[in-house]
């Protein structure tokens, strides 16, 4: 096994998270960057999640 392989599910998170897209260092956490953007994932999934929901319930309403 090498030793890049993650043994749980929130190591591999943390370790695709810190490795970027070319893979740069896994050694550096950035923790302010990972909430900040945790929290903007967040928001935006639920303002879409919103969004959908109500153009699901509007066309309902047109029907009735």
């Amino acid at each position: 096994m090498p030793a890049e392989a993650c043994e749980d599910f929130l190591g591999c998170v943390l370790e695709l998270y810190t490795s970027g897209a070319i893979g740069d260092d896994m050694d550096q956490l950035y923790l302010g960057r990972f909430v900040f953007d945790t929290l903007y994932v967040v928001f935006m999934e639920m303002i879409f999640q919103g969004l959908v929901g109500g153009i699901i319930i509007d066309a309902f309403m047109g029907l009735k």
